[in-house]
């Protein structure tokens, strides 16, 4: 497989808020700020609110190993998109000075996915469309169904460390 075009999807391919959140919910329970048998299915307001807006101070963090992927396919030379649902302002603040991604596209310009419209206007700007070529990773059944509704190939990412592993070994990056 060799992949010269490369979307990804932003919110828990790339970077993760819900992955930030566990690793601070541990803390919190492990310096005795939340009880750690806690029943979280039933939470009253008062221990909901403050875990909320604890959890609500930490924005999110990226996930390194689709880091390791993104600087793979950047010396491999290969168009990389963010689609996202998100804002294009929340994704420029979260990369600061490393963007290695030659387009970003979010519902703001576009209809949120799984609307097609991001992800060909982005093959048309760039002329590509050579759907063999193309790849979407991302998290979702809606990123699948974006995939298989323009035909090109996907990775679902569930276990962000076991998948991205996974997808560097089949592209032969590893």
């Amino acid at each position: 497989m060799n992949f010269k075009f490369v979307f990804w999807d932003w919110m828990e391919t790339l970077f993760s808020d819900s992955l930030l959140y566990n690793v601070y919910l541990k803390n919190l329970i492990q310096k005795g700020e939340v009880s750690s048998d806690l029943d979280f299915d039933n939470l009253n307001f008062k221990d909901a609110f403050f875990i909320k807006t604890k959890l609500k101070k930490n924005k999110g963090v990226k996930i390194p190993y689709a880091w390791f992927l993104v600087n793979d396919f950047l010396k491999s030379g290969a168009i990389q998109v963010v689609v996202s649902n998100g804002t294009e302002k929340s994704i420029l603040r979260e990369l600061k000075d490393f963007n290695p991604f030659d387009l970003i596209l979010t519902c703001e310009q576009f209809d949120p996915k799984p609307s097609l419209s991001m992800f060909e206007y982005a093959m048309n700007q760039f002329n590509f469309h050579k759907k063999d070529e193309i790849l979407l990773i991302g998290d979702s059944f809606v990123d699948q169904k974006v995939a298989q509704d323009l035909g090109i190939s996907f990775f679902k990412i569930n276990d962000p460390y076991l998948d991205f592993y996974n997808i560097a070994k089949n592209l032969n990056f590893i």
